[in-house]
């Protein structure tokens, strides 16, 4: 809607945030081929996805993955992120993309915080898809100090990680350095 003439008479200064240009989600072969190999591997494989369009996008692809024989449909997969689990089942009811109508791959099921425990400590592999994409917020402060710097487990950024976020941190920080996550301080 129009804003009002006493609002356009003010200075105003509008900030606007954007984590990535776009919707779509195109990676590339070998992050595809990573993730096969690291569940190959027995690993567990944590995806920190922005809750909006990335989450989905990822999931689209493990079930593709899946369909093309390159992923166990047996291996457990979890959502976790209750703003990316609320998307999700936006995604479902209203088919938002047309290619996307059955996106959920096989043994996938949503988690809440009082069945995190429960799968961080399942052993065998895994994937977990969690919010928040940068690793700052949401789910992704449980699961990586948990993760990060064990020797079975696989954590990949689906999205920018823009400066000031624990992403960009993770990323600048060389292999056996440390990074602080939620107060911890963490071997990557």
């Amino acid at each position: 809607p129009k804003l009002p003439k006493h609002l356009l008479d003010m200075p105003i200064t509008v900030i606007q945030e954007s984590t990535y240009g776009t919707t779509e989600f195109a990676p590339e072969p070998r992050f595809m081929d990573t993730i096969e190999a690291k569940i190959n591997e027995k690993q567990t494989v944590v995806l920190l996805a922005y809750s909006f369009g990335r989450t989905q996008d990822v999931l689209y692809r493990l079930r593709q993955m899946q369909e093309n024989g390159k992923l166990d449909p047996n291996i457990p997969i979890f959502l976790d992120g209750k703003l990316g689990i609320d998307y999700t089942k936006i995604y479902q009811l209203l088919n938002i993309r047309e290619n996307m109508k059955d996106f959920l791959p096989s043994n996938f099921q949503f988690v809440d915080k009082t069945m995190r425990n429960d799968i961080a400590s399942q052993p065998g592999k895994k994937i977990i898809v969690t919010s928040s994409g940068n690793g700052s917020y949401g789910p992704a402060q449980f699961y990586l100090p948990l993760f990060l710097g064990r020797e079975d487990t696989y954590i990949a950024f689906t999205g920018y990680t823009p400066a000031n976020t624990l992403g960009a941190a993770m990323v600048d920080v060389e292999y056996n350095e440390y990074v602080k996550v939620g107060g911890l301080v963490v071997p990557k």
